[in-house]
């Protein structure tokens, strides 16, 4: 079985995405982030209206997400790797269907059905691929020298203001944690692939 890459690795190609600077593509990252998951006052209100702003405004950053996508060049076949996030999704929202709550209403005796958990619930997952998506496109359009060099930049830049910033050398943690996000997903590749091949195709008569 062939190796996938593994999730959030850089994609060595050609695209405009792959030429914007560095930094700028990390601050582009943590706004979308920020921004995505703002706003988190987004329950049902007592009438029963669910607030659809916190959704255009996932919605938006999606369409983001999605316009980046393309503008990496990046295969359809990427999309497989946040797959988990679906799964994430379905047992949530399982999870939502148990926590259901009836209400009677003493008034007209009439039967409310309190399906706040499961909107908010599939707004977190919504709002979690948006950014998962957005990350990916990052981060496999950005080399791990391109990532440390942009956080050094940065780092120098603050340090001016902040010296103590440059002692606990903030950017090589940094771009180290960062960069150890694929190693951990290449680990899971190579012992699923190794559970796959130790597991028999069919039974031996």
């Amino acid at each position: 079985m062939k190796q996938q890459p593994a999730l959030f690795s850089y994609r060595h190609t050609n695209s405009l995405i792959h030429r914007l600077p560095a930094w700028l593509k990390l601050i582009l990252l943590c706004t979308v982030t920020f921004r995505t998951f703002s706003n988190s006052s987004y329950n049902i209100t007592n009438q029963g209206i669910i607030p659809f702003f916190p959704w255009i405004r996932a919605g938006f950053y999606f369409i983001l997400s999605v316009f980046f996508f393309f503008l990496a060049k990046t295969p359809f076949s990427s999309l497989k790797r946040l797959s988990f996030i679906l799964w994430l999704g379905f047992f949530m929202a399982l999870l939502s269907l148990f926590s259901l709550k009836i209400d009677i209403s003493d008034k007209n005796n009439i039967v409310i059905l309190n399906y706040a958990p499961l909107i908010n619930d599939g707004l977190y997952i919504f709002r979690f691929f948006t950014t998962s998506l957005f990350s990916l496109v990052i981060f496999e359009t950005t080399s791990r020298l391109e990532i440390l060099d942009a956080l050094t930049c940065l780092e120098d830049k603050t340090a001016i203001i902040i010296p103590f910033v440059k002692k606990i050398r903030l950017a090589l943690i940094l771009s180290i944690t960062i960069t150890f996000i694929p190693e951990i997903f290449n680990c899971w590749n190579k012992v699923s692939l190794a559970a796959a091949a130790r597991t028999p195709i069919g039974k031996n008569g």
